[in-house]
């Protein structure tokens, strides 16, 4: 009776194939238990790797400046709201994703040497593989291209130049970051400059020069950006034998180039305003209402001990959210 219960009959038109085995309930459950041990260590290693690859992206060091920038072009080539804008500002971040991540992958080595640096890039410490690290950047570049060619030629063209840049800023052969004065240049380029020409002419196809005093304002604000960045690194740029700008000037001549180039910055930026109007009155008033609300608690939490840099970083923020939020509405609210 047991050996008649571990076998099947042969179903109807089997063509004779005999009879087939049945598991025993307590093997089977057995092997299911088996099979479900090991998929949690491998669901866990795959959230693990996922969670990495996103720290490898830092989304968070740009996000909201990017918009700002792709906003900006798209009002200098009087876009709207619509599908192009989405994708211009989607291909801007990839853009930027692809500087950032392909700046941790090269720079793996001399960030395990700085303990704040090895915490945050996943690669130095250890939580991604360079190989991966490899794939998952160049497979942002093969959807960021992808995406450009929908946008047109002239966006093609001016992005794929600035994936370039971004390539050739932390590639160990050259390494454009280590070159005085080509760092500022390539940074400017392809963090600011590059992507507002992005936005432009993914709305404007014919030839134009209302581009100017934007491409200028935000490439001389990014240009003081770099500068604080080299500032914030210079102790480790130093050790690893970095030879960017603000090495080779000193820090305090690096302060004085900063607020010069922020000063130039801002008069661009007023000179975009006045000239092309780019943006309306009720969105600057929105931008500086915001501003002065998000401002308080990072001014409350001003320390003396802080350095320039960390105070400028402080009240950088709730500027960037307070520009971003207002920019974002002159498309979307209709009598914008």
């Amino acid at each position: 009776m047991a050996v008649a219960q571990l076998v099947r009959a042969p179903a109807c038109g089997a063509g004779g194939r005999g009879f087939e085995p049945l598991q025993p309930p307590h093997i089977s459950e057995t092997r299911n238990r088996s099979s479900s041990f090991w998929k949690l260590p491998r669901l866990f290693y795959m959230k693990q790797q996922l969670r990495a690859i996103l720290e490898l992206t830092r989304y968070r060091e740009y996000l909201k400046f990017v918009l700002i920038i792709s906003l900006l072009g798209v009002a200098t080539a009087n876009g709207i709201f619509g599908w192009r804008l989405i994708g211009v500002v989607v291909a801007n971040w990839l853009i930027v994703a692809f500087a950032f991540m392909i700046n941790d992958v090269e720079d793996a080595k001399d960030d395990a040497q700085n303990p704040t640096k090895a915490k945050r890039n996943p690669i130095s410490a250890g939580r991604l593989s360079v190989s991966t690290g490899y794939t998952i950047t160049f497979l942002v570049v093969f959807i960021t291209v992808i995406l450009l060619y929908f946008l047109g030629l002239s966006p093609l063209i001016v992005g794929v130049i600035c994936l370039v840049i971004s390539f050739l800023y932390s590639w160990r052969a050259i390494r454009l970051k280590s070159i005085p004065v080509i760092d500022l240049l390539s940074h400017g380029l392809m963090l600011a400059g590059l992507l507002l020409l992005v936005s432009f002419f993914a709305f404007e196809a014919s030839i134009s020069y209302r581009w100017i005093w934007p491409f200028l304002s935000v490439t001389l604000i990014s240009f003081y950006g770099q500068l604080h960045n080299e500032l914030r690194d210079l102790e480790t740029d130093l050790k690893v034998g970095i030879k960017n700008t603000a090495v080779f000037l000193g820090k305090v001549k690096t302060q004085w180039l900063m607020m010069t180039f922020l000063f130039l910055g801002v008069v661009s930026g007023i000179v975009s305003l006045i000239i092309l109007e780019l943006i309306p009155l009720w969105v600057l008033i929105l931008a500086a209402g915001l501003t002065l609300i998000l401002i308080i608690k990072p001014l409350l939490q001003l320390r003396s001990n802080q350095s320039l840099a960390e105070k400028q970083e402080s009240l950088r923020k709730p500027f960037e959210i307070a520009t971003a939020i207002a920019l974002t509405l002159q498309f979307l609210i209709p009598w914008g």
